[in-house]
């Protein structure tokens, strides 16, 4: 039975669509899936050994730092979206979910993660937070518009009743 249990563990972390690592204590790496590996674009051995914040934009891995320390203290999971750099500098939007993993003591001895790359929904909210200001200026412009003609039209000797009419 225990045979089976490792023989599925170790299936589902070599397979899984996700990308999987664990990390010791101190946030270096000592075991990767191939779905994290194609992530990372770096081969397992060149993975093995390195510490999250190697992986990590600095800023980003300065916003985690305190949810890291706090999983393994405390042993309190988190989620985070960070991105992780990339062989040739360039960044890709990851969401990692952390989980610390107790020892039989009840003391955290690693951290497992889970990540998923959410590059293109990033780019896409982006997009729309770009379409969206264009589309408030324009209305803005739309509406500046319709102003100066009305305060222009209303300047003339006409009644109320003409000037509605004109705006119609």
């Amino acid at each position: 039975l225990e045979f089976r249990r490792v023989l599925f563990r170790s299936a589902i972390f070599r397979q899984a669509l996700v990308g999987i690592l664990e990390c010791d204590r101190d946030g270096c790496l000592v075991s990767v899936n191939d779905k994290l590996c194609d992530m990372a674009r770096r081969s397992e051995a060149d993975l093995i050994g390195l510490r999250l914040q190697d992986l990590t934009l600095a800023e980003d891995a300065a916003r985690e730092a305190p949810l890291f320390a706090a999983a393994r203290d405390r042993g309190e999971g988190y989620v985070i979206e960070k991105r992780m750099i990339w062989p040739d500098s360039t960044a890709r939007w990851m969401r990692g979910t952390v989980t610390p993993v107790v020892d039989a003591a009840g003391r955290v001895s690693r951290i497992a993660i889970m990540c998923e790359d959410v590059t293109q929904r990033h780019n896409d909210e982006e997009r729309q937070k770009l379409l969206m200001a264009e589309l408030n200026h324009r209305v803005r412009n739309n509406l500046a518009a319709i102003q100066a003609i009305a305060r222009l039209t209303a300047r003339g000797d006409a009644s109320k009743a003409e000037y509605v009419e004109s705006l119609q």
